[in-house]
């Protein structure tokens, strides 16, 4: 269950970070390793469209949680640009693929991320190739360095 996010009003970066944190946390307790969330926004009108992808690589479209289509909303309030407007369709996601994209040192890397990366390592690759390299995104000298601290 994820709790109430207070997102109204902050930064975008802010609330990037609170969806991120809650992501990480929750979606362990799916047994999932990635979640995409697709969304549009019109005015008031806000659409979610969350699906999951579990250990075996199966994907499946989920009720979402309340807090997360309403953080989902206000980020897109808090992206707002003047004479720009809003944007009115993203494609989020969060899956361990983002340490082979943008390596870290340990000590840089929060224990969620490094164990959603160690638990791709494990599970089959949702989509062909999508995870290619996750394997070298954490070297054996970062896993002795997280393991020592």
């Amino acid at each position: 269950m994820i709790a109430s996010l207070k997102t109204i009003g902050k930064p975008a970066e802010e609330i990037l970070s609170l969806l991120q944190e809650t992501l990480a946390q929750w979606l362990p307790t799916q047994d999932a390793t990635r979640i995409d969330l697709e969304t549009s926004g019109l005015g008031y009108a806000g659409w979610l469209d969350p699906v999951l992808t579990a250990q075996d690589g199966t994907r499946t479209r989920i009720r979402y949680p309340f807090a997360i289509g309403s953080a989902t909303m206000n980020l897109r309030r808090a992206m707002a640009e003047p004479e720009r407007g809003a944007w009115t369709w993203a494609h989020l996601w969060m899956s361990a693929d983002e340490l082979r994209l943008h390596p870290r040192d340990a000590q840089h890397t929060p224990d969620w991320l490094a164990q959603g990366a160690e638990r791709a390592r494990t599970a089959p690759p949702p989509y062909p190739d999508e995870n290619e390299g996750v394997h070298q995104a954490i070297t054996e000298q970062e896993r002795d360095a997280r393991r020592n601290s």
